[in-house]
């Protein structure tokens, strides 16, 4: 019932190092001290955790606090924030949150300091801007940088960065904005760049500053007012008129000046010199910034007024105005005032420091020149001349009434220039006012010498260095230069003729010369040798060039080293020549000081009047340009310009000019020309790179010591330049420049490339070049060894080497131990083989033997024509098998054609009859000879004669013959002839139709179809099939015409069966009646030779084809005469000897020999051979021994 006694009553027990003394308990209840006891009862001591709260700055341990778990730290226990030179203190943190100092504590925590991830040094607004010029658009950036962040505005709004990290390398700060582009800022030696990683964005950005931070005459920057109340926030980099950013800012340093755009107008803001101030500019109003710091010196009253001086002799008058406002001269501000004592003012201008003294009155000037003294008093200055010889001449003093004291005053007229005369004093303000003597001056007045422009002065000089000229003045009224004015001619020792006087212009004193303004004549003189070298004018539409040189001249077309005559009475030139139409040309040339005036005379005979030509030309000047150009310039083999020091072309694409001229500069050259009697002018344009002149896209290479050129039909021509001591230059059709890569030696392979493109080639000659291939590589197939061509006809299998062509089925045909074609894949590089036809031959034109076409086996065929020089044209087609046939297309104009397939293949002979080839080594046997003959069925018959040329001509019952077309090897003959034998009615004999002949078991067999009717529109109908009749070998009646026939010394033998000789050349003849068709021979290969029966003899007609070798002549018949043995015609093969039986025989060829008969044998000489004829019935055995192979051949005698 009481409470417990306080000395009873425990003390509180001492914090332990982990806990602390939470007082007594019993239970969850605290002792009471005040409590009354009523029961006994039991009070433990209760321990608190106690945990420790620690803040860090990195490794540094700032502070440290105890809290009994569950309790809130003490206010005075959480450490303030912390200082750093280069980051901000953002707080204390727990991991990555803040920490919160009101939570309690129930564990030991370690609370970190934590700073910003950004310099202090970056804190700031920063902008700036940059123009595309590709598209005049001009962007705004902003960079807004804080302990937190950085917020960028790119002109589309603001956008946090995220992931900002330094980077060490570059000292920039890098992050992200919208997307996965990597920003970037940083400062480079003073400059802050804002840059995007792909440069989308690339700026220079500055700070924004508040109040003026710097201020002078360079530059600005800070926050500025202007006298109009305009805000103004300007750095290297930007802008901000009003809260406005300006566009396209641009700060010259030179200049002293910011120029920009704001809201669309064009605006600056720039320092005057001459105030000594800032000023904001825009539409054209000037706004001073009010800068205390470079505002003027207050000027003292003692230094107001007007001070002047005015000194005679002097070619000013010095006014100076001073007032509260500044220091003015001549109405202009000098510059501001930076200094002002009661006796000094100092002045900083545009041009340098001006210092002002006061004393005695007097106003001392001094700019670094001598000083000037100036006063007060009004002054009344005269001053004579113009421009740079403008003077003072007199200076008077006003009283104090403003009056000039003439009685001290005297004013003289100035002494007037040759050609003006003095008209009066003028006020200089306005030029109209004359002195007054009697006016009151209250301020300085400056007053200028009037001269009137009378006459124009004319100076004659002896030389451009005449100190002692003659002077004339020619009156301005009358303006012609008298006679009586121009200095007498002058004479020289060293053989010069006085040419008479000159201008610059090059203009002559003459009599009523017409003058216009003041002159200069200088004498000019001339010596024969002063005409030599070259004059040009290269003025468009009077280009010219005259050569002098030796005594001749060459002037344009026609006047080409033509003599001259030196004139000793006014030095001129003279000479005269004939042109191609005999018309005389006279021409003088007169020397002037500008060049030379070549004028040409001439009597047109079209206009019927004298017509005179004039050409000035000048000497061409040597420049650093043409010294350049000077050079032998080489495009191709006849591609050749030439270019002399002086400009002058002397010759281009390797023909001499008749005018050239080269100018321009070094990337832009022009040159000019004209050749032959062309009066137009040529222009070609380029440009010089030190090794070649490039004009009109070919290259010409300068001065090259060799050249070579290297040919291909099909691809171009490379050109070689070889220069001394230079490298070798090469181009490819002398319009790209090219390189090669390898040795031009014949049988090498090269590369030559040129800009981006490339080929392979080998050299084949000293001039020529095959272009590789398409093929050209290494091409492989499954389970096969790989092949690789060269491209140029190599191919490689294995460790064996084989030719190879790829035809025109794009079959590549390769040809050595085997023959093996094949099929490409240009992309896969691979290679597929090609099934043969078998038909792999080469065949001979049997016609001419230089003609070959050769088969693959492959549809390809090569065309070649081996001429006497030179190398085989070459060229390929393709081929198409049929049924016993082959068509060539694509080859050769002439062989592409059909061929049917002869002899096993050994023989092609085209349908239409024109070619017929053969294997090497086959022999084609004509068999044309056993059509010959006289061949009967019943009363039709059909006679075959052969001509000179082996032409069958066929006569049908007597009739003219008809040359028949042969086969290709004369097993067959066609021909056309009236159906004679049709018996569907009469007038189906008078149809054409064909006729085809073969000899079969000697007989010749005649087929043909028959007419047998009309269709609708009127066509004859043929039978379908063919009519066949068979005729036996006849013995021809005689026509009664053999003999000989005489005209003069020509003599005609006929045998009376349609042969027949004329000087022993054989000849054919047909017909019935009295004219007969004589066949083509000898020189008479005309179609219409005939001869007629006369009661005499013959008359005959023979010609050529072309009607110029006629013979016309009638022949009387011979008394018959006893012939030998030997007369006839006798065959063998296509041998043909003809024997008069009188002692002449006659080949084949048309070759006449004389011939003996000894012992029954005919003996002749060809010349090497001596031959020997035996007959036995109606052959005849011929031999002959020529002491290597003896040689006999039997002939039958023809009917």
């Amino acid at each position: 019932g009481e409470k417990i006694a306080a000395a009873d009553i425990p003390s509180d027990l001492a914090d332990k190092a982990d806990v602390a003394f939470d007082g007594w308990f019993n239970g969850d209840a605290a002792f009471d001290r005040d409590a009354v006891i009523s029961a006994n009862v039991t009070y433990t001591a209760k321990w608190t955790s106690i945990f420790t709260v620690t803040f860090k700055n990195g490794d540094e341990t700032v502070a440290t606090a105890k809290v009994k778990s569950g309790a809130v730290i003490a206010a005075e226990d959480v450490p303030g924030a912390l200082a750093d030179t280069d980051y901000a203190f953002l707080g204390w943190f727990v991991g990555d949150f803040a920490y919160d100092k009101d939570a309690a504590v129930t564990t030991n925590i370690v609370v970190s300091a934590r700073f910003s991830k950004i310099l202090k040094s970056f804190y700031g607004t920063w902008k700036g801007g940059e123009l595309d010029r590709s598209t005049y658009t001009y962007t705004f950036y902003t960079l807004i940088i804080d302990k937190n962040g950085i917020s960028a505005n790119l002109g589309d709004g603001a956008i946090e960065a995220s992931n900002i990290v330094w980077n060490d390398e570059y000292a920039t700060y890098d992050f992200n904005l919208e997307g996965e582009t990597i920003y970037s800022f940083g400062e480079y030696y003073g400059t802050y760049t804002f840059a995007s990683a792909d440069y989308s964005v690339y700026a220079t950005l500055s700070k924004v500053e508040t109040g003026v931070v710097s201020a002078d005459d360079t530059a600005i920057v800070g926050t500025f007012t202007t006298k109009g109340g305009v805000e103004i926030v300007v750095n290297s980099t930007f802008v901000t008129i009003d809260g406005v950013d300006g566009s396209e800012f641009y700060y010259n340093d030179r200049s002293a000046e910011y120029t920009f755009y704001i809201n669309d107008s064009a605006a600056s803001i720039k320092y005057d010199s001459t105030e000594g101030q800032w000023f904001y500019i825009v539409d054209q109003t000037k706004d001073q910034l009010d800068i205390a710091s470079m505002a003027p010196a207050a000027i003292p009253a003692a230094f107001y007024g007007t001070w002047s001086n005015a000194t005679i002799g002097s070619d000013i008058v010095t006014i100076i105005e001073i007032n509260e406002n500044g220091v003015y001269e001549s109405g202009a501000k000098i510059g501001k005032v930076t200094n002002a004592t009661e006796t000094t003012l100092t002045v900083a201008g545009g041009w340098g420091d001006y210092t002002f003294t006061l004393a005695d009155g007097n106003l001392s000037m001094d700019n670094g020149y001598a000083p000037i003294v100036l006063s007060k008093s009004v002054k009344v200055v005269f001053m004579v001349g113009e421009g740079y010889q403008k003077s003072i001449y007199y200076v008077a003093v006003v009283d104090a009434e403003g009056k000039i004291d003439f009685d001290t005053f005297a004013l003289e007229d100035p002494q007037a220039e040759a050609g003006y005369t003095f008209k009066g004093w003028f006020n200089e303000t306005d030029s109209t006012s004359e002195f007054d003597e009697d006016a009151t001056f209250t301020q300085n007045t400056v007053f200028q010498s009037k001269m009137e422009k009378t006459g124009y002065v004319l100076t004659f000089k002896k030389s451009a260095s005449d100190s002692e000229p003659t002077i004339v003045v020619v009156d301005k009224t009358s303006g012609k230069l008298v006679a009586n004015q121009i200095p007498a001619a002058l004479t020289y020792e060293d053989g010069s003729v006085f040419a008479g006087w000159y201008t610059e212009a090059g203009v002559k004193a003459v009599a009523d010369l017409v003058i216009t303004s003041d002159a200069t004549f200088t004498a000019f003189s001339v010596k024969e040798t002063d005409y030599e070298g070259y004059w040009i004018n290269t003025e468009s539409g009077k280009e010219a060039l005259a050569v002098i040189a030796d005594g001749k001249v060459t002037f344009g077309y026609g006047v080409n080293g033509i003599a001259y005559t030196f004139s000793t009475e006014d030095g001129s030139l003279s000479f005269s020549y004939k042109d191609s139409y005999s018309i005389a040309h006279s021409f003088v040339i007169i020397k002037t000081s500008s060049g030379i005036v070549i004028t040409e005379s001439y009597y047109d005979r079209d206009a019927e009047e004298d017509v005179s030509n004039e050409y000035s030309l000048a000497a061409p000047k040597s420049s650093s340009l043409t010294k350049k150009l000077a050079g032998t310039y080489q495009c191709s083999n006849s591609e050749i310009i030439t270019v002399l020091e002086n400009g002058v072309v002397t010759k281009v694409d390797g023909v001499e000019t008749t005018y050239g001229y080269i100018g321009g500069k070094v990337s832009a050259i022009s040159l000019t020309y004209k050749t032959g009697s062309t009066s137009s002018v040529t222009t070609k344009t380029g440009k010089y790179d030190a090794k070649s002149l490039i004009l009109g896209g070919k290259i010409y290479v300068k001065n090259p010591s060799s050249f070579a050129s290297y040919y291909d039909s099909s691809n171009g021509t490379f050109y070689v330049y070889t220069r001394e001591g230079k490298s070798t230059i090469y181009t490819f059709k002398g319009t790209d420049y090219a390189t090669i890569d390898g040795e031009l030696t014949v049988g090498n392979i090269v590369t030559v490339t040129y800009g981006e493109m490339s080929f392979v080639a080998k050299i084949t000659s000293a001039s020529e070049y095959d272009v590789a291939g398409a093929e050209r590589g290494t091409f492989t197939a499954e389970g096969k060894d790989s092949i690789t061509f060269d491209g140029f006809g190599s191919a490689t299998i294995g460790d064996k080497t084989y030719s190879y062509i790829v035809n025109a089925k794009n079959v590549v045909v390769i040809t050595g131990e085997t023959t093996l074609g094949v099929t490409l894949d240009g992309e896969a590089k691979t290679y597929a083989e090609a099934t043969g036809d078998g038909f792999a031959h080469a065949y001979i034109d049997a016609s001419n033997s230089k003609y070959t076409l050769t088969f693959d086996g492959f549809g390809g065929v090569e065309y070649k024509y081996a001429a006497s020089y030179g190398t085989p044209q070459i060229s390929y087609g393709s081929y198409a098998l049929g049924n016993g046939t082959v068509t060539v297309s694509g080859a050769n104009y002439y062989y592409n054609k059909t061929y049917s397939v002869e002899e096993s293949g050994s023989v092609i002979a085209s349908t239409d009859g024109s070619k017929v080839l053969a294997v090497a080594g086959y022999t084609i046997e004509n068999k044309i000879e056993q059509f010959k003959g006289y061949w009967v069925n019943g009363s039709n018959s059909i006679e075959i004669t052969l001509d000179s040329s082996n032409n069958a001509l066929v006569s049908v019952n007597g009739e003219t013959a008809t040359k028949a077309k042969a086969n290709w090897n004369g097993s067959t003959l066609t021909f056309t002839a009236k159906d004679f034998d049709n018996s569907n009615a009469t007038w189906a004999k008078n149809v054409e139709t064909t006729y085809t002949l073969k000899v079969v078991d000697g007989k010749l067999v005649a087929s043909h179809f028959c007419a047998t009717g009309f269709d609708e529109d009127g066509a004859v109908i043929f039978s379908d099939t063919a009519t066949t009749v068979t005729y036996e070998v006849g013995s021809k009646a005689g026509d009664g015409l053999e003999g000989t026939y005489k005209s003069g010394s020509n003599v005609i033998v006929l045998d009376g069966k349609g042969n027949g000789t004329l000087n022993g050349v054989a000849f054919t003849y047909t017909g019935t009646g009295n004219t007969k068709k004589v066949s083509a021979f000898g020189a008479f290969n005309g179609s219409e030779n005939t001869f007629t029966v006369t009661a005499t003899g013959i008359n005959v007609s023979f010609d050529d084809e072309y009607n110029e070798n006629t013979f016309n002549a009638s022949f009387t018949k011979q008394a018959e005469e006893t012939l030998d043995a030997f007369a006839g015609t006798w065959v063998s093969g296509s041998l043909k000897w003809i024997f008069d039986g009188k002692g002449n025989v006659t080949n084949e060829d048309g070759n006449s020999f004389t011939y003996t008969i000894v012992s029954g044998k005919a003996k002749f000489s060809t010349g090497s051979l001596e031959i020997e004829c035996t007959i036995s019935g109606s052959t005849m055995t011929v031999s002959y021994d020529d002491g290597e192979a003896p040689f006999t051949k039997t002939f039958i005698k023809q009917a």
